[in-house]
């Protein structure tokens, strides 16, 4: 990656319209995406006065407003505040940094090309748990902004903490299971199958002939398992 300081940005246009089109997929994901830099970015230990309020803001906003984007795309009150969240959450992690959620999720992209936002989603509530309490003073000041808790005197802060990660292990689930593949994405997906499986039988049909010209059926059979061994292991770059 290139980094410098002349490259950071001095404004940011912030048009609710723009986003009217965003499928409701890409609205999920990029909302956990979102809320993932907030909680990583105020759970840290490197956070500040600035960040903090940044983080608690955009929490606030996410969860008042990520499934009415999601179910409502042109509902330009919810787009605005998703928007403003995000941005939020951005100035609250490019200073205080990101953690394990983020750490996971990229090399999930990478290898298998899941969706950033998805792969923080399934993981987030994963990641939290193993945390343990340490961190359920902050998980509390995040429930209470996000109104899934009482500000203070009747439950504790792991009581708090424990409603946060249960709301985060819904939208997990949400995120999930309610949105299905479109029709165009499995298309696409048994496409590309059916390429790859017509190559690979190609060149084993290739490899088999080559070799029983001078190998046994035995060393041929070899071939054909070790081709088929390598397939599978090319499964997950197609």
């Amino acid at each position: 990656a290139i980094n410098d300081f002349p490259l950071i940005q001095r404004y940011a246009v912030l048009d609710p319209k723009v986003t009217f089109s965003l499928p409701p997929f890409i609205t999920a994901t990029t909302g956990m995406d979102a809320l993932t830099h907030t909680v990583e970015a105020y759970i840290g230990n490197s956070t500040t006065i600035d960040t903090r309020k940044d983080a608690l803001k955009a929490v606030k906003l996410i969860f008042e407003n990520i499934y009415t984007a999601h179910d409502q795309g042109d509902n330009i009150h919810a787009r605005r505040n998703m928007l403003h969240a995000s941005f939020y959450a951005g100035c609250a992690f490019t200073k205080s940094y990101v953690g394990y959620v983020h750490a996971v999720a990229h090399s999930l992209g990478g290898e298998y090309n899941v969706p950033h936002g998805l792969a923080n989603a399934v993981l987030l509530p994963m990641v939290l748990r193993e945390y343990g309490s340490c961190i359920d003073k902050k998980l509390h000041n995040l429930a209470v902004a996000a109104g899934v808790a009482v500000t203070s005197g009747i439950l504790s802060n792991a009581a708090n903490a424990a409603s946060l990660r249960c709301s985060f292990s819904t939208l997990s689930l949400w995120e999930t299971y309610s949105i299905p593949p479109s029709p165009a994405r499995i298309n696409r997906m048994i496409n590309r199958i059916r390429t790859a499986l017509s190559r690979f039988f190609l060149l084993l049909f290739f490899l088999i002939c080559i070799t029983s010209v001078y190998y046994s059926i035995q060393e041929t059979l070899l071939v054909f398992l070790n081709s088929a061994y390598f397939f599978s292991l090319m499964i997950p770059f197609l």
